[in-house]
């Protein structure tokens, strides 16, 4: 049912149109590139592309998501780690979550390098009761809406209701 691919590779490696686009089943593409090697500032640079990717995804009530880049691991792992901190997942299911990505091409994910950063970062910059809390304020920084977030909680989230 994916009706949207959110290609966030390198945008050299990232082709004119979805490869799973076909013409019984159309797949638009989201060209959300973001470089390879730039680890150390994806936190801070890449607002507007994280933003892109967010209210793309805010529509997968409609129309369905593939979010990827080339292994799944460094771009895909950051902006899945908004998505499931935004969400609630606690903090050891993130990292849990992130290990798994060890299966694409032989990589070894370290949960408690680049990814304890972002962990931490989100713990010492922002305000909260929750971890959730603190990740809504950090994606509010780089330009997406409450009223945003609350939708694509409510998508994710059985039963959740968003808050006015």
């Amino acid at each position: 049912g994916i009706k949207v691919d959110i290609d966030m590779r390198d945008s050299y490696n990232v082709p004119s149109k979805s490869p799973a686009d076909t013409a019984d089943w159309p797949v638009e593409l989201v060209k959300a590139s973001i470089a390879s090697g730039t680890e150390s500032t994806r936190w801070e640079a890449f607002g507007d592309v994280y933003t892109l990717i967010f209210n793309t995804i805010a529509e997968a009530d409609t129309k369905p998501v593939a979010l990827h880049c080339t292994y799944g691991a460094d771009r895909t792992g950051i902006a899945s780690f908004f998505l499931e901190a935004l969400l609630g997942m606690s903090k050891e299911d993130i990292r849990r979550d992130y290990v798994w990505t060890k299966f694409t091409q032989g990589r070894d994910p370290n949960p408690n390098g680049e990814l304890q950063k972002w962990i931490e970062k989100t713990e010492k910059n922002y305000e909260g009761a929750s971890f959730a809390d603190k990740m809504e304020q950090h994606l509010m920084t780089k330009g997406l809406s409450k009223a945003t977030l609350e939708h694509i909680r409510e998508i994710f989230i059985p039963g959740y209701v968003a808050k006015a």
